[in-house]
């Protein structure tokens, strides 16, 4: 097990450093506080420490195990919901259940979750079957968020850039929301 303090205090902190240091250089990125929370059946438990949600406490963002739903995962998702925090499921195009059935997203985004597509999906980083179920998702309309899914900037880097300039806004007349807006309006804690 890993001994790392991951308290919201410590966190903030060593965000404030950042901050710090990136101001000092003139660069024009403001640094936010999340996390993305594994799925469990105690995301009502965890609500309390900051860190698990983001938008002044309104959305949380829930990943999920690639190769299969747990069981009652719906019923967990609409309990956080009507706890007042909106689900955002981290890219949904990544689980096999999704893969194989797409209408999961239609009656997960029907109960009121929101979806976070991983760019690199678009781009293919995760296999065609990843990449064509994103397309499918932005042609639907069923993708409110577009994220890098950073890992560092070496294998799972910063590719948003990328989609930018790469997806044909004709085919999707929404991007700039789902790129731009949305994400200023998830920070700032609006519906």
């Amino acid at each position: 097990m890993y001994n790392k303090n991951t308290s919201y205090e410590f966190i903030i902190s060593e965000i404030d450093k950042l901050q710090s240091i990136i101001y000092d250089n003139n660069i024009n990125i403001k640094i936010h506080p999340g996390a993305e929370v594994f799925f469990n059946y105690n995301l009502l438990e965890i609500l309390e420490n900051p860190i698990t949600t983001i938008g002044n406490g309104k959305y949380m963002l829930v990943e999920f195990q690639t190769f299969q739903f747990p069981e009652d995962y719906d019923q967990t998702l609409y309990e956080l919901a009507l706890s007042g925090v909106t689900p955002i499921i981290a890219h949904p195009e990544r689980y096999k259940g999704v893969q194989n059935n797409i209408n999961i997203i239609e009656k997960l985004v029907d109960s009121g979750c929101l979806m976070q597509l991983d760019a690199g999906s678009l781009l293919g980083h995760f296999g065609d079957k990843c990449k064509d179920i994103s397309f499918k998702m932005m042609e639907y309309r069923m993708i409110h968020f577009i994220g890098s899914d950073a890992h560092n900037d070496k294998k799972r880097c910063f590719c948003l850039g990328d989609i930018v300039g790469n997806i044909d806004n004709s085919n999707f007349p929404n991007i700039k929301q789902i790129i731009y807006d949305n994400p200023l309006k998830l920070i700032a804690g609006d519906s």
